[in-house]
């Protein structure tokens, strides 16, 4: 996470996944302790691990795009102000 932050790269999936590695890191833990919960679930390894990654990606993929929302009207409320 911090090389991104540090380095400039081209490459769309590198920027997509910087973008979404701290949502990940910081929801992550949540949404594993919360599907272990449910024992339909918690019970079979196989699908609590693919529905730990894929919630936790769509969950994350949620917060970056409001993050760029709010980012974004930001922007242009600024740009009005200006104007």
């Amino acid at each position: 996470m911090m090389v991104s932050y540090r380095v400039e790269f081209s490459s769309k999936l590198f920027l997509i996944s910087s973008a979404w590695s701290l949502n990940l890191y910081l929801y992550h833990p949540f949404i594993a302790s919360w599907l272990h919960t449910i024992p339909a679930i918690g019970a079979h390894s196989v699908v609590y691990s693919i529905m730990v990654i894929l919630l936790s990606y769509f969950v994350a993929g949620i917060i970056a795009y409001v993050q760029v929302t709010i980012k974004q009207l930001r922007s242009k409320r600024l740009a009005s102000r200006s104007a």
